[in-house]
């Protein structure tokens, strides 16, 4: 099996001591498999994609590394994206894919079973709203304890064609919005170039 820990040079993992854990600085793009394999990505595992859009970029391989009797709830608020990504997990044979109509910005509107996710993603949808404060929640409540939520989005001062400047979201104020909400802080990393990741822990009182 491909070791991605050979390939990257990793330094450091704790945010309490200062240090940012460096990965993929030098991809131009996301790869998904790679990322979900060092966010710690296993089979049986059941996760969340949220604000997925239609082409399963990180649902599908999340499908295929979690395996069967996994489940992968993918959420969006456009239906036409959720049709779109379920034809073409039917088109692969993977059906451990749930596509999910909700709104993220309405805490408890997603129906998904409370508590029952290990691990949720959202990648590249925190540019498209200023309500992070909600979709934390939402997200946070799917999480069962000790859950991770994995935030990827562009990072600011980066270029790479994205979103404007000003529509990309800040990773100091996310992790400062993420203590308020009990969410620990405990990694954070290049996800590519132009895309920072950030894991955080439901803290569990």
């Amino acid at each position: 099996m491909w070791n991605i820990y050979s390939k990257y040079n990793m330094i450091g993992t704790n945010i309490n001591q200062q240090s940012i854990q460096i990965s993929f600085e030098n991809e131009t793009t996301l790869d998904p498999m790679k990322v979900l394999q060092y966010c710690g990505v296993k089979p049986g595992m059941n996760l969340a994609d949220l604000g997925c859009g239609p082409n399963g970029y990180f649902a599908i391989p999340m499908a295929k590394m979690t395996g069967p009797g996994s489940k992968v709830y993918a959420i969006d608020i456009i239906k036409s994206s959720l049709e779109s990504l379920k034809s073409k997990a039917d088109l692969v044979g993977l059906s451990n894919i749930i596509t999910i109509w909700s709104n993220l910005e309405k805490v408890g509107a997603a129906n998904v079973p409370r508590g029952t996710i290990e691990m949720c993603f959202i990648v590249n949808t925190l540019y498209q709203s200023n309500q992070h404060r909600e979709i934390l929640v939402e997200t946070a409540s799917l999480l069962k304890p000790n859950g991770k939520i994995v935030i990827i989005d562009w990072d600011k001062n980066t270029g790479g064609g994205g979103p404007l400047e000003y529509q990309r979201a800040s990773k100091d104020d996310l992790k400062k919005l993420a203590s308020e909400l009990s969410l620990k802080p405990i990694k954070e990393f290049m996800a590519s170039k132009y895309h920072f990741g950030l894991i955080l822990d439901k803290i569990v009182s």
